[in-house]
């Protein structure tokens, strides 16, 4: 590694057990540093902030060539939804069907910055076998989306079940 994209989020990784995911942004703040935001865990255990970002810049300064930079733990901004699912598909295996395939799909894709809408999170659930009809609200978020900033990071958050 040679400080290319990328390579500061992977030494974010490696500095740490605490630190799960990175993610880089370029131009940050005033003097267009490099912003690095780390966070811990996944959306099946649970996220959390990371505390130990001293040893996280430290092992950065060992490794990485000297560029301006600034290490950050994202603001956790939780997803509230209501699914609306047929009274025929609603049962509490199919609840657990859909959490389990709304948290893979937030494995997958979540990350500071992101949009997300309802249709997306259908889409996720919708298999046409299991579940052929589900309808997502978001009740936290403005015009059936969910946005974040680069200095936030979607989480799973409350979800209600509502039959149809």
């Amino acid at each position: 590694r040679y400080g290319k994209i990328g390579d500061f989020a992977a030494w974010a990784v490696d500095s740490s057990a605490d630190v799960s995911k990175a993610f880089e942004f370029k131009n940050f703040g005033v003097f267009g540093a490099l912003l690095i935001q780390v966070i811990s865990g996944d959306h099946f255990n649970g996220i959390s902030q990371v505390g130990n970002l001293s040893v996280v810049t430290a092992y950065l300064d060992s490794v990485a060539p000297p560029v301006l930079y600034t290490v950050r733990t994202p603001s956790l901004r939780p997803i509230d939804m209501t699914i609306t699912l047929l009274a025929t598909e609603s049962s509490s295996e199919n609840h657990g069907i859909v959490e389990n395939r709304l948290k893979t799909y937030l494995n997958a894709s979540a990350h500071p910055g992101v949009r997300y809408t309802e249709g997306s999170f259908r889409d996720a659930i919708v298999d046409g076998v299991k579940i052929s009809f589900a309808k997502v609200e978001l009740t936290n978020g403005s015009s059936g989306e969910f946005t974040t900033t680069i200095l936030e990071y979607p989480v799973w958050g409350t979800v209600r079940f509502a039959v149809k």
